[in-house]
Parts: C-alpha cells; structure tokens; sequence
C-alpha cells in the first residue's frame, strides 16, 4: 500500500518494507481514541530486513516512515515492492484494556514512594498478559504498549506496536517488537510524519 501520489520509500539505496496500513475512519468505528486521528489511513514502512535501524541513532532516521493519505494497493514483486515480500494478511480490531508496563516511568515512581510496590506489580502484569493475550502475537493500536526492554519515553504515545508473527514473515527477536511512537500533540493533530520508531528485543 502506498498513498496515492507517492513513490516508495527507500532507506540506504534500499526500499522500505510495507508493515502495515490503518483506516483510522473503520477503528473509530470500533472504539474511537482521543489521540488518534478519527480519520484518513496511515501506511507504515521499516527496512526490516538486517542491518535494520534500532530507532535510537538520528542519522538512521529515514529507515522508516509514517504516510499519511489514500492508499493504494502495490502488489508483490511490482513496481516499488520487493519481489519476496511477504503478502498483505487482513486483521481485525478489537478493544481491550491496556495497563503500563513495569518499565514506565509512572510506575517506577509509585515504586519510589511505596517500596516494594513493582514486584508486586510486576506479579500482575505477568498474570494479565498471559490473560490477555495468551500466546497470539501482540499487535496493538495506541494504549499501553507491552515492552520488552524500557519506556519509548515520558512524552511518547504509542501508535501502532508490532510483534514477531510468523504469519506476517516478520521477526524481530526472540522476544522482540517494533513501535512506531509520537508526541500526543503531533498524533492527535495529524502530524503521523514526526512519529519515531523503537526496535527492541532481546
């Protein structure tokens, strides 16, 4: 998928990888965000394959994109995608509640305050994502995201998280994710360009 008057993207002489395309209109028809826009689709793009950029040096900042607009389709091995390119898997949404993770600065404040509160806390958290999503991959549009290493940071929203899936011929570790993430500000205003992206795994 590419918006329509686009090309596609590429990241040190190589095309970007298409990861996924959101019709923000169809999830606010399923549970409307205040930090997301209620509109228009985002199309989202990452040099998956190794070398890949980790998210935290500037100079690898063009190794992915946030596109916003109409999309079109681009089928595989066609003009601008990559003839091994894994097949576009249509999912569905529905909505849950998120908690913050043990790395979220909130938390280690509370813990701060009352001693001992994390290890309590991480005790819970382990218990609800193992209720909440058992052993599928953990895709997921803004909320809480689930972590594998630390915070995306204390002005950081996330707006889509996407894990390892075998489906989707992506992995990223074992365990690892990537988050495309933004300022509130810059992702309730439409400003999908400014979103940053964090790889982590271990």
């Amino acid at each position: 998928m590419l918006p329509l008057e686009l090309s596609r993207p590429t990241w040190a002489g190589r095309p970007l990888d298409f990861l996924a395309v959101i019709d923000f209109a169809e999830t606010a028809g399923v549970l409307r965000l205040p930090e997301l826009p209620p509109t228009g689709t985002a199309c989202f793009y990452y040099a998956a394959e190794i070398p890949r950029p980790w998210g935290d040096d500037p100079s690898e900042r063009d190794g992915w994109r946030v596109l916003s607009g109409a999309a079109r389709p681009v089928a595989a091995g066609g003009a601008g995608a990559e003839a091994s390119e894994p097949p576009v898997m249509p999912l569905s949404a529905e909505p849950f509640l998120s908690l913050p993770g043990p790395y979220e600065p909130p938390l280690r404040a509370l813990d701060a305050t009352w001693s001992g509160f994390l290890d309590f806390y991480e005790q819970l958290y382990e218990a609800w994502l193992r209720f909440a999503w058992a052993d599928l991959p953990r895709h997921q549009l803004a909320g809480w995201p689930v972590l594998v290493q630390r915070s995306l940071g204390e002005d950081q929203r996330l707006l889509l998280q996407i894990d390892s899936d075998e489906r989707l011929g992506r992995c990223w570790g074992d365990p690892g994710t990537v988050y495309f993430h933004a300022r509130a500000a810059d992702l309730s205003g439409g400003s999908l360009d400014r979103c940053r992206l964090t790889l982590q795994a271990r």
